[in-house]
């Protein structure tokens, strides 16, 4: 099995700042006994001054009921928080009596402490700790029932203290608060570290609020992570264990729910996060119910297995038959004498047979269809120029040559089409040339063309001008007859090939995709990521590839344009089938290993 770790299993330095004469102190009474028991597990900790802490360059310092200090030691904590440290300050008598108590608190504080037991108190019970709220880092932690809290040091009333809250006690008041200080964090404990006014040292949850809080720390990680926010997919494991890049059907998951999310295929175990914060949901007890599915996912199509086209031999039969009877009634007339009405039975069962003939033999157009059913081929759109058709002919040709020597697809030849009379469902792919005199199409051919783009087929438009054109779909002839062609089009949003496109790896390894001209961008349909198993409806480009083809020699250039030939056909036939590990033993082989 594959476990992913992530910043919660890596030892962070963690400064516990204490006067030099409360270091070796009395353990049961210091705070910084008890957060450095705490912090062991998970954290590298340090114990000194400010200026001896900084020195070891920690993601986290600590501050128990530490209140004064030197304007300089003030001056260095603050750049090293803005820099990305999280500061964690702890309450205590010290920061109840300080008159500088709110220098870098994430909330300004009222002087002063609250009792909340006892017979002068608010309330004679001390208060508990209520549930984490969701919008807290801390939701989701376990709240034990027998943490109490006896005295705290309170905010002052402002606005946006909900949104600085990570903690609230049963009275509603806060335990714990936060705020973002450039790319760092201050985090203020409304209560002590040791048990002077609370219990909440003595417990597990403590802990486990120490851990989370350390966990978000890190350059620029504390001020990424919001609680509101969504933990995004970076990398997530295959079924043998890899971390690949997620695809379109893995969704973010809310920062609230990760800490009981269940792996499912929305949500597959890998690498999530957001700006510097990332965390690993691993598989582990955070399996879902295994089940039948019940719907199939976004994208895939059900279809029934059909063997291939049957001939139908019933005209057949029934015209040899009819022959047949026909040579019987003639022989019988011979052998009668009746010579005399033989020429006159020719004519009117000739007339007969050949009627029967015409509406028994399928149409060519049928038969052509069938044809087309039987095995694949290469098509091309007729222009009306006879030079250009011909070079798409001859270029097709030679591009299916060359497949069937090099893969495994057979293409039974090269059909060219018109759209206004030919049926295109045939072809899984079709070339077509621009032309700077293209007919513009009819509604029927429009309908036509739109009918088999929406269903699965691809067009590759060729406006055949890199010599002349720029990197933009504008600017030539060729160009303002391809959007005179696509106006009419109901065609989705384009976006330039991205590197590790399915296209640049489905045979063969390609970065670029030359025919007689190099350079230039390829544009494909943005949704061709998430949707129609990665296959985009709508690819353009300007390099002359069907001229490429036709070309007689052995130049690379030529070569690479026949690559990209053959790796466009099989993307055509395959989408992303094993787009991520076709290549593998060859990419091993050139690695050495």
């Amino acid at each position: 099995g594959t476990v992913i770790l992530d910043d919660r299993n890596r030892k962070r330095n963690v400064g516990i700042v204490a006067p030099p004469e409360k270091t070796e102190g009395a353990p049961l009474v210091e705070a910084g006994y008890y957060l450095k028991r705490a912090l062991e597990p998970f954290s590298t900790i340090h114990l000194g001054s400010v200026e001896q802490i900084l020195e070891q360059k920690p993601s986290v310092i600590i501050l128990p009921d530490i209140a004064s200090m030197p304007p300089e030691t003030l001056e260095a904590l603050e750049k090293w928080v803005k820099e990305g440290g999280l500061l964690l300050r702890f309450a205590g008598p010290n920061m109840a009596q300080d008159q500088n108590e709110n220098y870098l608190l994430p909330v300004q504080v009222r002087k002063g402490t609250r009792a909340i037991d006892g017979s002068m108190a608010w309330q004679r019970e001390p208060a508990k700790l209520e549930s984490f709220p969701q919008t807290s880092p801390l939701f989701g932690l376990a709240v034990p029932q027998d943490v109490t809290v006896r005295q705290q040091i309170l905010p002052e009333p402002s606005e946006d203290i909900g949104e600085k809250t990570w903690a609230v006690l049963s009275d509603g008041t806060p335990l714990i608060t936060a705020a973002p200080l450039e790319q760092g964090m201050l985090v203020f404990v409304h209560t002590t570290a040791n048990t002077a006014w609370s219990d909440l040292a003595l417990s597990g949850v403590f802990v486990e609020i120490l851990q989370r809080i350390v966990s978000i720390s890190g350059t620029a990680a504390a001020k990424d992570v919001k609680a509101d926010g969504y933990l995004e997919p970076r990398l997530v494991l295959d079924g043998m264990g890899r971390l690949i890049e997620p695809g379109g059907s893995v969704q973010s998951i809310p920062a609230t729910d990760f800490a009981t999310v269940k792996t499912s295929p929305a949500h597959p175990p890998g690498i999530y996060g957001r700006g510097g914060y990332q965390q690993a949901l691993n598989t582990g007890d955070r399996v879902g119910r295994m089940g039948a599915a019940t719907t199939l996912p976004s994208g895939v199509e059900s279809r029934t297995y059909g063997g291939d086209f049957e001939i139908d031999l019933m005209p057949l039969l029934l015209f040899a038959a009819l022959i047949l009877l026909l040579i019987d009634w003639l022989v019988i007339l011979i052998i009668g004498g009746n010579l005399k009405s033989i020429g006159r039975f020719l004519a009117v069962q000739g007339r007969a047979a050949g009627i029967f003939f015409i509406f028994s033999i399928p149409l060519p157009a049928q038969a052509q269809e069938q044809n087309y059913a039987d095995g694949i081929y290469l098509a091309y759109m007729r222009t009306g120029d006879a030079g250009v058709d011909s070079i798409s002919h001859q270029g097709l040709q030679s591009l299916a040559e060359v497949l069937e020597r090099r893969t495994s697809v057979e293409p039974e030849g090269v059909a060219g089409l018109n759209p206004e009379v030919d049926e295109l469902a045939f072809f899984p792919i079709i070339y077509w040339p621009v032309t700077e005199n293209q007919v513009a199409l009819s509604p029927k051919a429009l309908n036509n063309v739109q009918n088999y783009l929406d269903h699965g087929g691809t067009i590759l438009f060729d406006t055949r001008d890199r010599n002349y054109a720029t990197n933009a779909l504008i600017g030539t002839k060729n160009t303002e007859s391809l959007r005179g062609i696509t106006r009419a089009l109901n065609l989705p949003p384009l976006t330039p090939i991205p590197e590790g496109h399915v296209l640049g790896k489905s045979f063969y390894l390609l970065d670029s995709y030359p025919g007689r001209y190099t350079g230039g961008t390829l544009w494909v349909s943005q949704d061709s990521v998430n949707n129609r198993d990665g296959v985009s409806s709508i690819i353009i480009g300007s390099h002359d590839w069907a001229g490429a083809w036709a070309s007689p020699g052995g130049s690379q250039q030529q070569e690479m344009a026949q690559r990209f030939g053959v790796n466009l056909v099989i993307y055509a036939l395959t989408g992303n089938y094993k787009a991520d590990q076709v290549h593998v033993p060859f990419i091993l082989e050139r690695l050495g290993q």
